[in-house]
């Protein structure tokens, strides 16, 4: 956890800068990696069918996130705006691609945001903007690696406790985690090993109020489908949770086991220590009544194998590239590849319920945050409609509720209720001013229905506040040239290329606009780099 994140360049250097820095996916489209003495550049270039370069765009990484073991992606900090860079280094290949959820082709670019619940795993402590979500001060992290007081609690407590010059009253507050309740202590690791299918955060709750001694339902509402383990054997990224509650070791010791019986987070054996270190925390329990495996010891690849190799077998990782994962099932037999189905009531599962006074609204509220998100992201509008019979009935007892109240908006826009929609993402804007998505998404609806005064005016708010979104500039441009506004259309426009030099659309809208003016050379270039870009389509 002390290698979670460095700043970029960093003192631990695990990637390779001097060999195969550069690949290409798709062929007409390269990325490369460039080290110098004080910072790293990550490139994309957008290449014609002659190889011949259109567009070159560098940006450089303020950090790097992840141990080295199985890789590291890369964060940009835009005044305290992130972004994950497309490049990752994969430390199993040895080699550069695509960042995990990249298609060849077909992703955002340096325009992925980085949000709350991604920084919350990864970073020790960070300098936020109050009451703005996913918004950092320009220098955001406190503390770039995870420290001990994610797993220990606040420290200042813990010194003065320690510094009182008069008789200590009471224990010292430092948190044990092997102190707490099971429930307690596991949730220290589940805080960032347990996401789910969806992890919403409760009414009130940010995704860094979590505190040693908090159970994970009073921060989260976590929905589970499955072990997340598909039918060819593949396991997702962040499943360790759910599969060692399918285990028999863990439904038999009645709770008592978790993640730290066999992790010590203070201790990380060497590859050559490892199949022994782990070894012996199976037989703390299993070699009470028998040392000897019952394989025979004339088994093929009997001396290769371990308790680990046979019970917890390496997997491919699906949504992370050339990368392998341990089954925490602790199968059987390393060959089994069974995984539940995926049925309607698995997928509305949520991980320890919460009981407390404000349980029900939360739960009602966050099934309906994860409805909508399955909406959008699996295509299936059904959802969108449960989603809003879920939220709707919440506005009467919570208007206050800003979340809530984006969240339906963006429901009624999924739906084709632009009325609707509206009417609910500007009351967001009356609350919160600087809501990015409730600028985003009415810059659209405006857009779309040919409001494009309105569209016009939320757009520039919008890029007031997050100009690195390349999107927005396209719809901007667009309503500039409806409403006569050439000349903020060409001004946005070259901004949106510096931002975006993909977005070939806006070469197409200034070639056309300059011909028009009589401008001539200028139409020419862009008439150039438009017919660039289709050639390499």
């Amino acid at each position: 956890m002390s290698f979670s994140a460095q700043s970029a360049p960093g003192k631990l250097t695990f990637e390779d800068y001097t060999n195969k820095v550069s690949f290409q996916s798709p062929d007409t489209w390269e990325y490369a990696v460039e080290k110098t003495v004080d910072q790293v550049l990550h490139h994309e270039k957008r290449l014609t069918a002659q190889n011949e370069i259109i567009y070159d765009k560098a940006e450089p990484v303020s950090y790097a996130i992840g141990s080295g073991k199985l890789g590291r992606s890369y964060v940009i900090n835009h005044a305290g705006l992130l972004f994950m860079s497309p490049i990752t280094w994969y430390s199993g290949k040895q080699r550069w691609d695509l960042s995990p959820g990249y298609r060849p082709g077909h992703h955002k670019q340096f325009e992925r945001r980085l949000i709350d619940g991604c920084i919350q795993c990864h970073i020790g402590s960070v300098s936020k903007q109050k009451q703005i979500k996913d918004a950092f001060d320009p220098v955001p992290f406190q503390e770039t690696a995870i420290g001990c007081e994610r797993c220990h609690g606040p420290g200042k407590p813990h010194i003065q406790w320690h510094l009182a010059e008069s008789k200590k009253q009471g224990t010292d507050p430092i948190v044990n985690p092997v102190d707490l309740s099971p429930a307690a202590r596991d949730a220290v690791c589940f805080q960032c090993h347990l996401t789910g299918e969806g992890r919403i955060p409760r009414y009130g709750r940010s995704d860094f109020d979590f505190r040693p001694g908090n159970l994970i339902e009073d921060i989260w509402i976590v929905f589970q489908q499955g072990n997340r383990i598909s039918a060819t054997g593949e396991t997702q990224a962040v499943s360790q949770v759910e599969q060692m509650h399918q285990s028999q070791c863990y439904q038999q010791s009645r709770n008592q086991m978790g993640c730290i019986t066999c992790h010590d987070p203070h201790q990380f054996p060497t590859p050559a220590e490892r199949v022994n270190y782990f070894e012996q925390k199976c037989l703390q329990c299993h070699g009470r009544h028998a040392t000897v495996c019952s394989r025979s010891k004339g088994a093929p690849q009997q001396k290769k194998e371990s308790c680990i190799s046979c019970h917890m077998p390496k997997r491919p990782a699906e949504s992370v590239p050339h990368t392998a994962l341990t089954d925490h099932r602790v199968i059987r037999d390393k060959s089994d590849r069974e995984s539940p189905g995926k049925t309607q009531s698995e997928l509305l599962t949520v991980f320890r319920e919460p009981k407390d006074a404000n349980a029900d609204y939360d739960l009602q509220r966050a099934r309906g945050f994860f409805y909508l998100q399955l909406a959008e992201t699996r295509n299936q509008l059904d959802y969108a409609r449960q989603a809003l019979e879920l939220l709707v009935p919440l506005l009467e007892q919570n208007p206050g509720d800003e979340e809530l109240l984006t969240q339906t908006g963006l429901a009624y826009a999924l739906l084709g209720d632009q009325q609707n929609a509206r009417k609910q993402l500007e009351a967001v804007l009356k609350m919160n001013p600087r809501s990015e998505a409730a600028l985003l998404k009415l810059t659209t609806l405006c857009h779309e229905a040919g409001d494009y005064p309105s569209g016009i005016e939320y757009a520039k708010r919008f890029i007031q506040i997050n100009p690195w979104r390349g999107q927005v500039y396209g719809r901007l441009v667009h309503m500039c040239g409806l409403t006569n506004q050439f000349d903020q259309g060409i001004e946005y426009a070259q901004r949106g290329l510096k931002v975006n030099p993909s977005i070939w659309q806006l070469h197409g809208w200034l070639a056309q606009v300059y011909e028009q003016r009589g401008e001539a050379e200028l139409s020419q270039q862009h008439q150039k780099k438009l017919q660039e870009f289709l050639s390499s389509q």
